[in-house]
């Protein structure tokens, strides 16, 4: 009699640990999967950010090369009337 209850009692210290092990392990994984979904978010946002710069860089030289090609097209305008003006006068 006392053997078994001796018995039960391991067993019973064993189902604990075994259960404190247990729901250890599935704290750390939750943990584990926490981390990489925000770490998944952080490449994520790195990578719109990357591709934000991106579309303003390329709108940015849509709009700047042909204002660019605008004012040196005025300037050289400019710079024509004046050598006629000059001639005239």
């Amino acid at each position: 009699m006392k053997r078994r209850e001796v018995e039960r009692t391991i067993e019973q210290r064993e189902d604990a640990e075994m259960r404190r092990k247990t729901e250890e392990t599935g704290r750390l994984f939750t943990l584990y999967q926490q981390e990489k979904e925000r770490q998944r978010n952080l490449d994520a946002q790195a990578t719109s950010i990357f591709h934000l710069k991106q579309a303003v860089s390329y709108v940015f030289r849509i709009v700047e090369y042909p204002l660019y090609n605008i004012k040196v097209s005025v300037e050289r305008f400019l710079t024509l009337l004046t050598k006629i003006k000059k001639k005239i006068i």
